[in-house]
């Protein structure tokens, strides 16, 4: 048996450009429309919700437990937001977990461990704006966290989706046999709806079905069959095992 491989920095970097191309297509209604063409679509709102602290901070803020950073988003129609912060912490107390909430127009909504230097955490906006705060919590008298960037992403209104259950099954059937090109198996139908579906819980945009299809796309590369895919069209071009 013949048997082929990829780096695995190229197979990372694969991955990564794959869920780029999913989020592109989630935020862009006429790219979606050509994705999933099953999917008619009227109304939506074209605006992706994107916003960053570029011009926020004039120097990079470093909190004491209990201090915070506060700012304003405004928002065209309630959506969901994932904020992000890069941040680093100093002089820690060992067992201590340091926290970083997130309050909307004064109220705790999410808070979210620092464990890395990126902390990711989700909260639901209402329309019109908002006054955020990113308030660092540690018990412990001695420790800081600075920030480095926070940034802020939305999901689209792309309008009511008309894809029923058999509208799914087109559309799962279609893709994934395009991407590993050849008929699925009764099994891998199945399985592939499956993944569909955890897309509404994995994301949670409030649009399962475009959730659903953001979850699904980048979601084939990590398949087995997608490498026996890699190998046979490195075969063809030869590249050496």
């Amino acid at each position: 048996r013949e048997e082929y491989w990829v780096h695995p920095l190229l197979f990372h970097n694969y991955q990564i450009a794959a869920e780029q191309i999913a989020r592109e297509v989630r935020l862009d209604g006429v790219w979606y429309a050509q994705v999933v063409p099953q999917d008619l679509r009227e109304g939506g709102v074209s605006f992706s919700p994107v916003w960053d602290s570029d011009e926020l901070f004039e120097e990079e803020p470093v909190l004491a437990s209990g201090e915070g950073v506060s700012f304003s988003v405004d928002t065209p129609y309630d959506a969901a937001y994932v904020f992000s912060a890069i941040v680093d912490v100093n002089d820690l107390c060992v067992d201590m977990p340091a926290i970083l909430q997130l309050k909307v127009n004064g109220v705790v909504h999410a808070e979210s461990i620092v464990h890395d230097t990126e902390v990711s955490i989700r909260a639901e906006l209402a329309q019109g704006q908002s006054d955020i705060d990113m308030v660092f919590v540690h018990d412990c008298e001695q420790g800081t966290l600075s920030i480095d960037e926070i940034s802020a992403s939305g999901w689209p209104d792309l309008g009511q989706s008309t894809l029923d259950e058999e509208g799914v099954h087109t559309w799962v059937d279609t893709f994934v046999s395009s991407a590993f090109r050849r008929s699925l198996s009764q099994e891998e139908q199945g399985f592939w709806t499956d993944v569909f579906g955890q897309g509404a819980m994995e994301i949670g945009s409030g649009d399962d079905i475009a959730d659903g299809v953001e979850w699904t796309m980048p979601a084939t590369i990590d398949d087995p069959v997608i490498l026996e895919e890699i190998a046979a069209a490195l075969k063809t071009l030869g590249y050496p095992k």
